[in-house]
């Protein structure tokens, strides 16, 4: 009797909506809807479109986002920064043993992430041949201003402190398999100082685009605040170019401290990494939903 409640309670749950217990009181016993093999294949059916949901609206989208590299990637960062924020509270509040056992789940996490970044050089390289490319196209037909310029000069700066990261980090991951010599933490050091160079460089062109495409909305902000009046209402792109100038200011951060630049706390920068983390996995989730409603 219990077990049969149970499962009873179990249906009940699987197919809320559908289920009506006043349906089967004008139904005789001798009814065929009511014979143990049709109220099973009811349920099965009730069952397969609760799959079928959830297969269209979470596993359909998650196998397309494992299939990409870059969302492995992403994932496996937003995992090694979380316990990085967990590290830095634990030895905070002195647990030595946990911090260690932290510790060794992810060296093993950031040599993985390591190992899949060969060859990734390729999409700035191609980026900095497009930026050289357009400099060169506006300079020879003298559309190029020198503010242009300027503007152009950090995104390149960017693209090739990028590419000596990418260079310097197979250089690590060579030195870790002792194909080659020296010390791989040295090295793996000069390429994280790299990479916060690639985003202070990013930071610099972000500011830079938002001070000369919405120069006049900034001001207008500013002289609201200043005033202590009502805000005028933030466009669109204002909204993006504030949202990624504080993206690349917190990379900036997560790079100078792991290089030992600026050194902060460990719970801080994992804070900052699961942000950024965050954002980089909601994007590619929208990409791999959209791909799934669009196929």
């Amino acid at each position: 009797m219990a077990a049969w409640f149970g499962a009873s309670l179990l249906l009940d749950w699987l197919t809320p909506v559908d289920f009506d217990g006043a349906a089967h009181v004008s139904l005789r016993e001798s009814d065929a809807r009511l014979k143990l093999e049709a109220l099973l294949a009811w349920e099965l059916r009730n069952l397969l479109e609760l799959l079928d949901g959830i297969s269209r609206r979470l596993l359909l989208p998650l196998q397309g986002l494992l299939a990409q590299s870059e969302a492995r990637d992403k994932l496996a960062r937003l995992v090694q920064y979380t316990l990085l924020m967990i590290n830095g509270l634990v030895v905070a509040l002195g647990g030595p043993a946990a911090a260690a056992r932290l510790r060794a789940v992810m060296r093993p996490l950031a040599d993985a992430r390591q190992t899949g970044r060969w060859l990734k050089g390729v999409a700035p390289l191609l980026a900095l041949r497009g930026e050289l490319a357009a400099c060169a196209s506006a300079s020879r037909f003298g559309a190029a201003a020198p503010r242009d310029r300027l503007e152009a000069a950090p995104a390149i700066a960017s693209k090739l402190a990028l590419l000596g990261y990418f260079l310097l980090d197979h250089v690590v991951w060579l030195q870790k398999a002792r194909v080659l010599g020296g010390e791989a933490s040295r090295t793996s050091r000069r390429s994280l100082r790299l990479l916060a160079a690639v985003h202070a460089c990013s930071l610099l062109h972000a500011g830079m685009r938002v001070a000369r495409h919405n120069e006049a909305e900034v001001r207008a902000q500013l002289a609201a605040v200043v005033r202590g009046g009502a805000r005028p209402s933030t466009s669109q792109e204002l909204r993006l170019a504030a949202r990624e100038l504080l993206r690349e200011l917190m990379l900036l951060v997560q790079a100078a401290h792991t290089s030992h630049l600026v050194r902060t706390h460990d719970s801080l920068v994992g804070f900052l990494g699961m942000c950024t983390g965050l954002e980089d996995v909601g994007r590619l989730w929208r990409r791999a939903r959209e791909s799934v409603s669009a196929g």
